[in-house]
């Protein structure tokens, strides 16, 4: 996997010194990267696009399922149930967007 890099101890000791003052996020876009990595910071911020699409898109199919068996009691849930295909189609983009930046 690209995204899969083997830890040692002397790559930890690297990413620490480059850290200096920036140790956490203010929020989850600010995707300033803290350290050198593999990819440019584009990518990164691509990957966290990506990752709560299809974490949105997995929840939602999960409604519908539930949507299917039971639709009286998944109402409460209809707003998700109908984000799905927008989190398929963006979830799509950003996979693309993903292999074409790595």
């Amino acid at each position: 996997s690209p995204f899969h890099k083997t830890w040692s101890p002397a790559a930890d000791r690297k990413q620490k010194c480059q850290l200096n003052q920036k140790q956490n996020w203010a929020d989850s876009d600010d995707l300033a990267m803290m350290f050198q990595n593999t990819y440019p910071p584009a990518f990164y911020k691509i990957l966290y696009q990506y990752v709560h699409c299809r974490y949105r898109m997995k929840r939602g199919t999960g409604y519908v399922i539930s949507w299917l068996k039971k639709p009286l009691d998944s109402l409460p849930n209809f707003k998700k149930i109908l984000s799905v295909p927008y989190y398929l189609i963006s979830s799509f983009v950003y996979g693309y967007r993903l292999r074409k930046i790595s």
